[in-house]
This record gives structure tokens, C-alpha cells and sequence, in this order.
């Protein structure tokens, strides 16, 4: 009777032990089951954090790529145009039809496509980036012409600390002209052609107070090519000739 008892208790030993150990292992999950979650929580919102602190650099790209264009949106009456010969006068302008200046327009692309809704998400960060770095270019001869002038440096603001507060100057890349094909006389074809022949050719675009410049130099060269000061006089100075057109800004009072 005695050895029965015993084992009796001796078994309820073995289940009190076998119920603690069932218990630590089930506090044990519990606990590595809550840092696996608060792990989870906290994951995301570092990387929320890097994401927000990226996305805000890419806020400051624009609003620099957009300050390094800014000067040079709007419109602009045709001047002069210089073109690479050893000639050292500007070529004459033909008259308007109406008798006003000629407009060249320089306007920020759109964002959005052709039937009004927004380019595919898979380019969208490519078009942001051309979008960013370009404007459209438009003017009207005889024939309505349009390119596209993409601007090569990231800050296009003059480095010059004597330079006027307004004037602005960058690298450019200018596309090919399109435009319409009717026949609008001699003379503004030839200066239709000449926008074709250049434009694509200009590399360098400055403005300096109500004066607009695209050249196919340098704007180092062109202080002593053809502008009358230096090599483009004829006389043996050396200069590397170029091309180049001048606009003048319109005034507000004067576009209506």
C-alpha cells in the first residue's frame, strides 16, 4: 500500500513539472512573438524616414532646376543674327507681313500627353527629368516653327559677382526645327532656313538685362568674334567666327 502511494505522488510530481515547463515555453513564444512584431512596426518607419528625407532632396533638384530656367521663359522679339561667315554685320532682317517683330517664345513643357492625360508611371520620373532640364521653343515667320532647348548645366545662374543680379547663362542642347511647309516668300525663307541651319547648332544661352544671346561658342569666345570687338573685324584678330542670335525682351505693354 505504501509503494503505491508513493508512485502515485511521484506521477503527480512528473505532471506538475511537465505542466511548468509547458508554460515557460508558451511565455517564451509570447515574447519573441511581440519583439517579432514591434520589429515589423519599427522596420517601416525607418525606412518611411529615408524614403520622406530622398523625396525631399529630389523637391530641392526641381526647385533648382526650375531657378536655373526661370530667366529665360517668356517671350523674345529677333534682333540680330550672326551667321559664320567672315561677314562682320549681322544678316538683315526681313519685314514682317504686319510689320512687328519677329516672337520667339521660350515655354516649360507640359506634363501631361497629347489627349490630356499623364504620361505612364513607368516614365514618369524620365519625362520629370527632361521636363526639369528643357523648354519648348516656338516662333512664327512665315510658317509656325518649334524646337526643343535643353539646358545642360544644373544651375544656370551667372557665376560673375559683377554681373547683374538678372543675368543668367548655361550649356544648351537645341533639337531639331519643325514647323509647317507652305511657301511664305523669299525673304522670310531665307531666315526660316537660317533658324533651321542654327538653331541646332547653338550651344550657349545667356541673358543679360533685356538682351537674350544663343551662340555655337562659348561665351569667352564670343567676346572677341564677330561682335565688332575683337577677331570679327576682319583684320587678322584670330577670333574663332561663330554664329549667333540676339533677341530683346518684350515688354508687357507692348504684347497686346
Amino acid at each position: 500500500m505504501t509503494l503505491l502511494m508513493t508512485c502515485l505522488i511521484e506521477k503527480k510530481k512528473k505532471k506538475k513539472r511537465s505542466i511548468l515547463r509547458l508554460s515557460n515555453t508558451s511565455l517564451c513564444l509570447c515574447l519573441a512573438v511581440a519583439v517579432l512584431s514591434s520589429s515589423i512596426l519599427v522596420v517601416p518607419f525607418a525606412m518611411a524616414t529615408v524614403t520622406s528625407n530622398v523625396g525631399g532632396d529630389a523637391d530641392a533638384d526641381d526647385v533648382d532646376g526650375d531657378a536655373s530656367r526661370n530667366s529665360f521663359v517668356g517671350k523674345w522679339k529677333l534682333k540680330e543674327i550672326w551667321d559664320d561667315s567672315d561677314d562682320d554685320k549681322p544678316r538683315k532682317l526681313p519685314t514682317n507681313d504686319d510689320g512687328k517683330p519677329f516672337i520667339l517664345t521660350f515655354d516649360e513643357p507640359s506634363t501631361r500627353n497629347k489627349g490630356g492625360r499623364s504620361s505612364d508611371d513607368n516614365n514618369d520620373n524620365d519625362n520629370n527629368d527632361n521636363n526639369n532640364k528643357s523648354l519648348n521653343l516656338y516662333i512664327k515667320i512665315g510658317n509656325s516653327m518649334r524646337t526643343s532647348v535643353k539646358f545642360l548645366d544644373d544651375n544656370a545662374d551667372n557665376d560673375d559677382s559683377s554681373s547683374s543680379s538678372s543675368s543668367s547663362s548655361s550649356k544648351i542642347e537645341v533639337g531639331l526645327v519643325m514647323g509647317s511647309r507652305m511657301y511664305p516668300g523669299e525673304e522670310l525663307m531665307g531666315l526660316e532656313n537660317y533658324l533651321s541651319a542654327y538653331l541646332p547648332q547653338m550651344k550657349f544661352i545667356e541673358t543679360k538685362q533685356s538682351l537674350l544671346v544663343m551662340t555655337t561658342t562659348t561665351a569667352a569666345t564670343a567676346e572677341t568674334t564677330n561682335d565688332g570687338s575683337g577677331g570679327g573685324d576682319g583684320g587678322g584678330g584670330g577670333g574663332v567666327r561663330q554664329a549667333k542670335i540676339i533677341c530683346e525682351a518684350v515688354e508687357e505693354e507692348s504684347e497686346a
